[in-house]
């Protein structure tokens, strides 16, 4: 096989494998989250807010891509409450912050303002008994948070050593520090709905940022360089056999011409690049199949039609236009139809451009 034709087809062959590795990567990084997972999360959600929903628990099946869409929209439509709930935890944090370390009158209001949050809008655990608040004292709530936090590191200290608004200030802090685990808790379900949202879009054969769509158009941006590139060193080897077939009527050389350049290399790749000016990857294609490549001649029709196909998906999101559907359309898709780029089309279409590239490449070493 010839040097220059061997380097082109390598290079497609890696850049081939990079497409279907980088789907592979893709597809199980934007897996769909298991049901148990999701059930966490749901649970977390009605700690803070009304998120009343069920799912079927498999232990390690994902859930649908219609239910993971469901429940997006159901976080979506919550998030204004979770995000109120966020700025309130953020204000009282500021506020305690603020007083720890000062034995001012501020604290005690500060400290009451908290521990009414507590029983009003969370309903931490046995501090409810039934529809009724409890009646705790300082030293009892104490006891229940350092129960709770890895705060109280000295167990020798007790409770009655710490001095009033000392005592006050460190129940605060302890109040404190679980509205910043709580903050923590409330993010971590954003994201992870946020992050949920962007793999519901990389599985759904409607969104552009499908997996399959983006490899497919990568795929072809792939197929037309490389075309060209075989074109060029076809041409310069066989230059005098094939210009004329990628010529237009009213190309001409004229010798009058030759002066203007400095050698004959010069000349023809000059020439070689205005003929392939303002061509597509169509027209290559069309020019090869009066040449009788084999290959294309037997694949012609469905080669021309992944070609409409990535221009449409690139051009009109992949809505099939008046073009598309006058055009050769085997699939008879009709206009306002979207031809999708699913698992299968892709790995027909991915094995159907690299047949093309390898009888290309040897057509090609046959003639030079």
């Amino acid at each position: 096989m010839n040097k220059d034709v061997a380097i082109i087809k390598e290079r497609f062959m890696i850049e081939k494998n990079n497409i279907t590795n980088y789907i592979l990567l893709m597809k199980y990084d934007m897996k769909l989250p298991y049901c148990i997972e999701v059930q966490n999360h749901i649970e977390d959600l009605n700690f803070y807010i009304t998120f009343k929903y069920n799912i079927i628990e498999k232990d390690r099946d994902t859930i649908s891509l219609k239910e993971a869409s469901t429940l997006y929209k159901l976080f979506i439509g919550k998030l204004d409450e979770l995000n109120s709930i966020v700025t309130d935890i953020n204000n009282e944090l500021n506020k305690v912050e603020d007083a720890i370390f000062y034995d001012n009158s501020e604290s005690t209001n500060i400290e009451e303002s908290i521990y009414n949050i507590i029983y009003d809008k969370y309903s931490f655990l046995d501090l409810y008994e039934g529809n009724n608040k409890c009646s705790y004292t300082y030293e009892e709530l104490f006891k229940y948070i350092s129960t709770q936090l890895d705060y109280y590191q000295d167990r020798t200290l007790t409770f009655s050593d710490i001095s009033g608004k000392k005592k006050e200030a460190l129940i605060d802090y302890c109040i404190t520090n679980i509205y910043k685990n709580d903050l923590v808790n409330i993010n971590v379900i954003e994201t992870f709905f946020t992050d949920m949202n962007i793999k519901i879009q990389a599985n759904s054969r409607d969104n552009s940022l499908n997996v399959f769509r983006q490899g497919f158009i990568l795929l072809l941006t792939t197929v037309d360089a490389v075309i060209f590139d075989l074109v060029r060193i076809l041409l310069d080897n066989c230059f005098f056999d094939y210009i004329g077939d990628f010529s237009r009527k009213d190309d001409k050389i004229r010798v009058s011409e030759f002066k203007e350049y400095g050698n004959f290399q010069i000349f023809k790749d000059n020439e070689i690049r205005k003929r392939l000016k303002g061509k597509y990857i169509k027209d290559i294609l069309g020019i090869f199949q009066k040449l009788e490549v084999d290959y294309i001649n037997n694949n012609f029709t469905i080669l021309i039609e992944c070609i409409n196909r990535r221009n449409i998906h690139i051009h009109n999101q992949g809505i099939v236009d008046k073009n598309y559907e006058e055009g050769i359309n085997p699939y008879n898709l009709k206009e306002g139809d979207v031809a999708y780029i699913t698992e299968k089309y892709f790995n027909k279409t991915c094995g159907l451009l690299e047949c093309l590239i390898i009888e290309l490449c040897n057509w090609i070493c046959k003639k030079i």
